[in-house]
Parts: structure tokens; C-alpha cells; sequence
């Protein structure tokens, strides 16, 4: 249903630098190949990030000294929002993955609230980042377990 290749999200960053819209089934690092698959790029655009196990860590979020320099994970947020602006989906998401560490999801805080996660508190981390958007960061797995087909369907 979804396929991800390397030049997905550069595509529709060279479309937009020429004011050209990209649809959101194309945009980002995940695009949808069936209709049911589309529902969810229209509602989140995903940015998705592999290694990086030392360039940074979400403590850069949270306690960077402002005279150092702009923290990866501010860029990815930045990056992710271009696409969703891009592609013109209601959220972001970006998904990542330390080198041999299982994957965790950042959202905005919107969407957080968008899909009414309030009664899952252990799941979660909430943080406000010194550079950045408020952000949610999850497992993946469990957000997929509480984040359901019918729960994006009501997005639309």
C-alpha cells in the first residue's frame, strides 16, 4: 500500500521551489499506491530518518544552550513541515530510528490531540523544545496500536 524511495521528498521540494503543488499521495518520504492508502498521506505527510546514533539526542530538544548550534531533530521537524505544507496534509510525522534501537514517532502536538490520545499516558513523551514545534514522541508501535485506520478516516 505504501512505498518509500529515496528521492520522494526532494521530488516535491523541487516541485514547490517552481510553485508547482505536489499531490500527497507523493510527498515526504512515504508515498500511498492505493486509494485507502492515500487517506492516510492526506491526513500525515511522514519524514523518515535511519542511523543517527550519535549526531544527537532529544535532550538537544530540551536543554541546548542557545549559543550551540540548531539541534537535528529541530531540522527534521523544519523539513517535515515543508513537505506537509507542500503536499498539503493536515500533520507531520516523523519517524525515526537509532543505529540497532527500535523506531519512535514524533508528532505535533495537534495531532496528538487530533486523534484524542489523552487515555494513553505510559505511551508518550510531551515536550516543549527549546527550537521547534511542541512535539509528541511515541513508539511506533504503539502509536499504530492506538492510532487506528478509523481514527485517520475521521482526519479526512
Amino acid at each position: 500500500m505504501f512505498w518509500r524511495t529515496a528521492g520522494s521528498g526532494g521530488r516535491a521540494t523541487s516541485r514547490a521551489k517552481t510553485r508547482r503543488r505536489t499531490n500527497a499521495a507523493h510527498a515526504g518520504d512515504i508515498g500511498a499506491l492505493t486509494p485507502d492508502a492515500e487517506v492516510l498521506t492526506r491526513v500525515i505527510t511522514f519524514e523518515l530518518k535511519k542511523g543517527y546514533h550519535w549526531e544527537g539526542s532529544i535532550h538537544d530538544l530540551l536543554d541546548r544552550n542557545p549559543n550551540n548550534a540548531r539541534p537535528l531533530y529541530a531540522d527534521w521537524f523544519a523539513q517535515a513541515e515543508a513537505s506537509r505544507k507542500h503536499a498539503g496534509a493536515k500533520y507531520w510525522a516523523v519517524v525515526h530510528a537509532r543505529t540497532r534501537r527500535k523506531p519512535l514517532i514524533t508528532i505535533p502536538l495537534e495531532l496528538f490531540e487530533a486523534i484524542d490520545m489523552d487515555g494513553e499516558p505510559s505511551v508518550y513523551a510531551g515536550i516543549r523544545p527549546v527550537v521547534g514545534p511542541k512535539v509528541c514522541i511515541f513508539p511506533l508501535a504503539a502509536f499504530f496500536a492506538i492510532c487506528l485506520p478509523e481514527t485517520i478516516r475521521r482526519l479526512v
